[in-house]
């Protein structure tokens, strides 16, 4: 198994322009993918990519899979969906990028709330209704009246 920076090692020079190439998927979609790793401060160098065989029934060979570990954030993606190791590859780092996304969102949308002055919860004000007549017993509003 190949760490990330094994890969970087026998690629020669880290740019992104030789990592495009490395996923066989459009060039769009690649750019979309880097262009989301560098906004949330995600670089190749904080991955650590391994990489897995799937048995399928009847001992059949299955598919290519790939965990990555983002040690920053502690995530770990693992994706076998494809047979191609190199779309699991971009599946998985665009499954981080994802999660990294809402990670940040959610942190995002927490709103700190600074009162000087709090007022305490009310209770919930409880409102009793009387039952209907046919709860009394009775099986009509007439049979009440006599």
């Amino acid at each position: 198994m190949r760490t990330a920076s094994e890969e970087k090692a026998l690629m020669g020079e880290n740019t992104r322009m030789s990592q495009v190439h490395k996923f066989p998927v459009t060039d769009a979609k690649v750019a979309d993918l880097y262009r989301r790793m560098d906004a949330m401060g995600l670089r190749e160098a904080d991955l650590t990519e391994t990489y897995f065989k799937t048995v399928k029934s009847g001992g059949k060979a299955g598919l290519i899979g790939v965990m990555i570990y983002h040690a920053l954030s502690g995530l770990r993606v693992r994706c076998n969906r494809e047979r191609s190791q190199g779309i699991n590859r971009f599946l998985a780092r665009r499954t981080l990028v994802e999660l990294l996304e809402k990670k940040a969102r959610r942190t995002a949308a927490i709103p700190l709330k600074v009162e000087s002055n709090p007022t305490p919860a009310q209770p919930p004000q409880v409102m009793l209704l009387p039952l209907p007549p046919t709860h009394w017993g009775l099986d009509s509003p007439i049979e009440q009246e006599q």
